[in-house]
């Protein structure tokens, strides 16, 4: 999978970013539909819910990596100088159903 580098200052910047990256995916989704249950403040994975429909909702992980981290590991795999950043990938999970 390929990986995004991302620089956020707040919650709306996570949400921006999982949105386009989705729509970048072709889902038809807007920052509305993206449910974090807790606060992304630090390295870690997290769960978020997407509301495609009243009654359809999947979860998607988020791994958030330490500035620069991605990038060296990326740069160590391809041979080249790392990039500054932080970095936020995003993975699916299974669809489920309310």
């Amino acid at each position: 999978m390929k990986r995004k580098i991302l620089v956020v200052d707040d919650e709306d910047d996570i949400l921006h970013f999982l949105e386009l990256v989705l729509k970048e995916k072709g889902y038809d989704v807007s920052e509305r539909d993206i449910r974090i249950k807790d606060p992304i403040k630090e390295v870690g994975t997290y769960p978020v819910a997407i509301h495609l429909h009243a009654d359809v909702k999947v979860g998607i992980t988020v791994a958030v990596e330490a500035e620069g981290a991605a990038a060296e590991a990326a740069a160590a795999a391809e041979g080249a100088a790392p990039a500054e950043g932080a970095a936020a990938k995003t993975e699916s999970a299974p669809a489920a159903e309310s």
